[in-house]
């Protein structure tokens, strides 16, 4: 790990937002202070609205905090210069539908100031890493979801920054390169580059990640090493509704639980873990308690 500094520090960040005609404003971040040291890979864990994405929006200087501060590489948070070391992977790709990747990719190092050899270099190495180098003259409109995330990754990529901000870096890709992007991180990792993930699966940031931090309608719960965070005795409650036809016998039979019209599992986090990316596999309706 390297020294310097820790690459991401926020204190009690929070950010509110006026929805429409709504009298009361929304919090949509409150109170939240994390680090994240050089060569470590962090990952935020909650649920769809649990604040994830806007924590990486106030990190990046897409939005700006209604309190607290944040800074990124020892730089303010959204500064040009902390910006230009930070790869960043939204949940939606973003890529220009006119473009190829290659066209995209090297658009995205002009942005850089990289000179015209380093990131042509720089774009075809990247896209190769990624899977992604029979892609590199289709235009990105033709690409499917799992191809677009790859070709987004392989930009995030470029130029090896320092930090790498991912929004649901899963999302859309097959299995198989779930593994191969767990060897990635690491590489980064080792490089001593800094990692923030965001995921709703449990499973994912176990498999990937040194601590977790746990978000919750805004709030940030718990912070800690994944190993301790994952065996935590005290157990969650979780009902799942909806599931199609014989997802919920499957799950519960994989629990060794048994659920009618709303199954439910007391059980390790570990093992809810488990339950949740069942769910979220089948595409179901989930509710939990908070850790």
């Amino acid at each position: 790990m390297t020294t310097g500094g820790p690459a991401v520090e926020a204190r009690d960040l929070g950010k509110t937002y006026r929805v429409g005609w709504r009298r009361s404003p929304v919090e949509a971040l409150t109170g939240v202070s994390l680090s994240l040291g050089r060569g470590e890979v962090l990952g935020i864990l909650g649920p769809n609205g649990s604040g994830k994405t806007t924590l990486l929006k106030l990190l990046l200087g897409f939005v700006r905090p209604t309190a607290g501060s944040a800074e990124t590489l020892g730089l303010p948070a959204g500064s040009a210069a902390a910006r230009a070391r930070i790869g960043f992977l939204p949940e939606e790709p973003g890529l220009p539908g006119g473009l190829t990747p290659r066209e995209a990719l090297d658009l995205h190092g002009r942005l850089l100031g990289h000179a015209r050899e380093a990131r042509r270099r720089a774009t075809s190495e990247s896209l190769a890493r990624l899977g992604a180098a029979p892609l590199a003259d289709r235009p990105c409109r033709t690409l499917s979801r799992g191809q677009a995330r790859r070709v987004a990754l392989a930009r995030a990529l470029l130029g090896a920054p320092d930090l790498l901000l991912l929004d649901e870096p899963t999302a859309a890709l097959d299995p198989l390169f779930e593994r191969d992007l767990a060897t990635l991180l690491a590489e980064r990792r080792s490089a001593g580059a800094a990692v923030l993930l965001c995921s709703h699966l449990h499973g994912e940031v176990e498999r990937l990640c040194d601590r977790l931090a746990v978000l919750w309608g805004g709030r940030l719960l718990r912070v800690g090493p994944a190993a301790e965070l994952l065996a935590d005795p005290n157990g969650l409650l979780v009902r799942a509704r909806r599931l199609p036809a014989g997802a919920a016998e499957e799950v519960a039979a994989a629990l060794r639980a048994r659920g009618a019209e709303e199954p439910s599992v007391r059980s390790a986090p570990r093992a809810i873990a488990d339950l949740l990316d069942e769910i979220l596999r089948e595409q179901g309706r989930e509710r939990g308690t908070a850790p």
